[in-house]
């Protein structure tokens, strides 16, 4: 996402941005035993807006807000006030190799661009 204008009423030259991950189709799953998955997210701030990030992006760059933990909700939610810039949202559980599915929501109170 690219945070371009500060929210109005900032002094600091901030942007709110309210980022949820919500978990999909997993109640689906609750009589096949398996429950919501411990959830999370990070933001990076990037130059560009890159395609795929590789291990090596990850060891060498260091979040800049993140969900407060990760937690098996079907919703995870975090308010943060960045500097305007380009950023990467990046969702995932809190063990290694589980999937499922998501959905990913941002509000703000300016226009942002998002891919």
């Amino acid at each position: 996402m690219t945070l371009s204008n500060p929210d109005p009423d900032d002094a600091d030259g901030l942007c709110t941005v309210i980022i949820a991950v919500l978990q999909k189709n997993r109640r689906e799953l609750k009589p096949q035993g398996l429950d919501n998955l411990a959830i999370g997210f990070a933001v990076y701030e990037v130059d560009e807006i890159y395609g795929h990030l590789d291990r090596n992006f990850f060891a060498t760059h260091k979040s800049c807000a993140r969900s407060a933990a990760f937690i098996n909700l079907r919703e995870v939610t975090g308010r943060f006030r960045l500097p305007p810039g380009n950023y990467i949202i990046v969702p995932s559980t809190f063990e290694p190799g589980e999937e499922g599915e998501y959905m990913l929501r941002m509000f703000t109170n300016v226009t942002i661009d998002s891919e």
